[in-house]
């Protein structure tokens, strides 16, 4: 450039004083006219000069300029590729060393105002380690000591030799042999984030033109950082939501408007045994959520998560059904929240849980409610529903059934012999036996501690008799061991049959149990048939009887029973208007328990009165039901 320089200079003078010049010393007209021929080629040769100087600089301009928008581009990219921020602002570093500065380094300014140096070119990991940075505020804006002394735009060290700069960050740039450095603060809304720092071997290295490069540089530079930080903090602000939402037992599910999955955390996956790439871009209804418990398809229309994106309103599901990958159902408790943009629903947040636990402890209530635990028969309740079924369409086409009424002989006494827990195995060796005994559509239960009852449809009553006879038989013959023992029993059996002797569940079990008795009295291990001209009388003076003698009375006493029942007894026998019996009888119950079988709903008082006395006990009042 400075030869480039010294020849037009020389050139011009030439032009200007050439013709004078000559005039003083040459005279001969050849001369003249060849000196006019050599100025003309001077005219040709300077403004050829002129031409090259300004194509030259138009070329370097050029050159610099899409040297700058590709280094420019390269920062763009790195932060478009989602790199790290090292990387980013590596990127930046390698952009100053691209438009010829042999160093340069780049520090973030920290919470606690110190500048950590993240990039550098031109100097080794050693240096930069020792390079020490503060930033203070200074007159009221923000400036880094060593770095930016005296502006906002930047600070140039043309001569690090002359300066007056004594920051260990200058010291250790001289050292290293840089003559010139600029200092330049990545500046976003008032905030300084960073600071540019570039170093040259040469003196007066930063003329205007190169520091407004290096002010688009670190524009740039802001920009990309400011964006670098705002991805990485919305990426740390992802990675706490997706660590709280896996956090949670509860599957969450995120759809967009057409039922697409688009989120699911991880309880999704332990619960659905579903991996996350199964899962993203499936059609929820599709995948999850297409047939109902009783394997029939679930219209869309009617599924509730999609009523819920569809009315924009939030829907729950306390029974709802998913599938498992291995096609187990799931029962799971559905709450689907809409996701809405102003006035337009864009999906949904589905959140459900696994209730199966819950509807395992449900079916085990219902089996317990309906069951009896230990033989696993029916208990009195359904016996009762299911008989009643039975009986409305009995009643309806004239079929006859029978009712029995089992009750072991002589239980208490194994009880208190042998220890409940053999009573206990006694009683599920006779269940079996009378399970194996029973057609299909017979009805088997357990209403009490050793009490069984069975209802079988029975016409023209043929079976009854035939199968109360094999039941006595087999229960005689079925012997168990029971602790080292081997122990038989037998049972008593009443029979009352429908019609004739009751339409009613609770009148037929009320018959066939004072038949029972009656099968008792003759001699156990026999069955009975209830007997309508029997009166209610003669069962009841056999039941109302203590195990013990009441306080105050003597052998033979009586009480009395009054009733206000006033409706007919029970097999059409006269109103029972009062009742006596003796006080003393051994082995009876107590009589409320003792009407029970006999007539339901009664309220009686029982006075205990002793013969040719007054009242010497309280008045007490029971209710009496049916069993």
């Amino acid at each position: 450039m400075a030869v480039t320089l010294f020849y037009l200079i020389t050139g011009g003078l030439w032009i200007l004083f050439s013709d004078r010049l000559l005039s003083l010393f040459v005279s001969a007209p050849p001369v003249l006219t060849f000196m006019q021929t050599i100025k003309g080629w001077f005219y040709v040769a300077i403004t050829g000069g002129l031409l090259y100087v300004i194509l030259r600089r138009w070329a370097l301009e050029q050159e610099r300029s899409l040297l700058l928008e590709r280094s420019l581009r390269s920062i763009d990219d790195a932060l478009i590729r989602e790199k790290s921020l090292e990387e980013i602002l590596g990127a930046v570093c390698d952009t100053v060393i691209g438009i010829g500065y042999p160093m340069c380094w780049l520090g973030l300014v920290e919470p606690d105002l110190a500048v950590r140096p993240v990039a550098c070119r031109g100097l080794a990991p050693a240096a930069l380690d020792r390079l020490q940075v503060s930033w203070e505020e200074v007159s009221s804006r923000r400036i880094s000591r060593g770095t930016v002394n005296g502006t906002d735009e930047y600070l140039v060290y043309q001569d690090l030799q002359e300066s007056g700069g004594h920051a260990p960050w200058l010291e250790e740039v001289r050292r290293l042999g840089y003559r010139s450095c600029a200092s330049l603060p990545l500046r976003i809304h008032g905030r300084v984030l960073g600071v540019l720092n570039v170093g040259h071997r040469k003196r007066g290295a930063f003329s205007p033109h190169r520091l407004h490069t290096l002010m688009t540089i670190a524009q740039q530079a802001t920009t990309v950082l400011y964006s670098a930080r705002r991805r990485e903090a919305f990426e740390r602000l992802d990675y706490q939501h997706r660590l709280i939402l896996n956090s949670v037992g509860d599957g969450i599910l995120g759809v967009n408007r057409e039922g697409i999955i688009t989120f699911a955390n991880r309880a999704v996956m332990e619960i659905t045994r579903y991996d996350f790439n199964e899962l993203f871009g499936q059609d929820l209804y599709e995948f999850l959520h297409p047939l109902k418990w009783n394997g029939t398809p679930c219209p869309r229309e009617e599924c509730k998560i999609f009523s819920a994106i569809k009315n924009g309103e939030v829907a729950r599901e306390d029974d709802g059904l998913f599938w498992k990958k291995d096609g187990t159902a799931l029962p799971v408790e559905v709450t689907t929240a809409p996701i809405a943009e102003g006035d337009e629903v864009n999906g949904a947040v589905v959140v459900f849980k696994d209730i199966s636990e819950r509807k395992r402890y449900e079916r085990q209530l219902a089996y317990l409610a309906n069951h009896d635990p230990l033989t696993g028969l029916y208990n009195r309740y359904r016996f009762e529903e299911e008989v009643s079924a039975i009986l409305s369409r009995m009643r309806s086409r004239g079929i006859s059934g029978a009712m029995f009424f089992l009750d072991v002989d002589g239980f208490r006494s194994l009880n208190e012999t042998l220890g409940h827990r053999a009573g206990d195995e006694i009683i599920v060796a006779l269940a079996g036996v009378l399970k194996g005994m029973l057609h299909p559509g017979d009805i088997l239960a357990r209403p009490g501690s050793d009490e069984f009852v069975i209802f079988i449809i029975d016409e023209g009553h043929t079976r009854a008799g035939e199968l109360a006879s094999d039941i006595l038989d087999a229960v005689r013959q079925n012997v168990i061991t029971v602790k080292g023992q081997l122990v038989g029993v037998t049972v008593s059996i009443g029979l009352a049959f429908f019609p004739e002797h009751g339409l009613s569940v609770e009148d037929l079990l009320s018959r066939a149990e004072m038949a029972m008795y009656r099968a008792k009295e003759k001699g156990r291990n026999q069955f009975y048939i209830f007997r309508p001209d029997e009166t209610i009388l003669q069962g009841v003076e056999h039941r109302l009887s203590w195990e013990k003698h009441p306080p105050g009375f003597r052998a033979g006493s009586l009480f009395t029973v009054f009733s206000t029942h006033t409706g007919p007894a029970p097999g059409g026998n006269p109103q029972l208007r009062g009742a006596t019996a003796p006080a003393g009888r051994k082995g009876g119950n107590h009589p409320a328990r003792c009407l029970s079988g006999y007539c339901r709903a009664l309220w009686f008082d029982l006075r205990y009165r002793p013969l040719g006395g007054e009242a010497c006990h309280p008045t007490y009042s029971f209710v009496a039901g049916a069993g």
